[in-house]
């Protein structure tokens, strides 16, 4: 593939959004960004790089290391709950995630994948009542992102989310028997 002819845009993307780091892309003009006097067009190039990687390091490291989950005998009625746990790289996006009731989430869920494929990144299961899973490596522990919600699919009205991202290090999800909570581990 050849360079761009004058006038048409280049387009570079660094970083893989599905690691949890952020995906740069810059986009530029090489007759704009080389032309007038000053700095050499590498130059300016590389600072706007630098600009855009200066953003993606701003965002924090997702602070929990591992999960368990321990679901009551009576959760949703008695009936599986489908999880979502939700890293997201927009702090506007995550605003809007964090208004939002866990029944939503699922019915949207998809929507949201589409219109934000670089921004979010979900791990989804199920768990059934009375079920107990060990402490296990956290899929977005040490990964950076704006924060991470984690959406159960109750039957009853409800938020049902809670944000799970700067700790407790070793995390324990409880799903209740209306409505999902976090504790440190023990």
């Amino acid at each position: 593939m050849g360079s761009p002819a004058r006038g048409q845009e280049a387009s570079q993307t660094r970083g893989d959004a599905h690691d949890g780091d952020c995906a740069v892309t810059t986009t530029f003009s090489p007759g704009a960004a080389c032309a007038g006097a000053g700095k050499p067009c590498a130059w300016r190039l590389a600072g706007l790089v630098l600009l855009a990687l200066a953003g993606c390091s701003s965002l924090p490291k997702v602070q929990v290391d591992t999960l368990a989950i321990a679901v009551s005998m009576q959760a949703n009625q008695d009936t599986p709950i489908a999880v979502d746990a939700v890293l997201v790289r927009n702090p506007q996006l995550l605003d809007a995630l964090l208004g939002l009731p866990s029944a939503k989430w699922f019915a949207q869920r998809d929507q949201w994948r589409r219109d934000h494929p670089e921004d979010i990144t979900v791990v989804s299961f199920e768990v059934v009542p009375g079920q107990q899973i060990a402490a296990a490596p956290f899929p977005f522990g040490g990964k950076r992102g704006a924060g991470v919600v984690v959406f159960a699919d109750y039957q009853t009205p409800g938020a049902h989310r809670v944000r799970l991202d700067t700790g407790p290090a070793h995390a324990l999800l409880l799903l209740g028997d209306q409505d999902l909570s976090v504790q440190a581990a023990r």
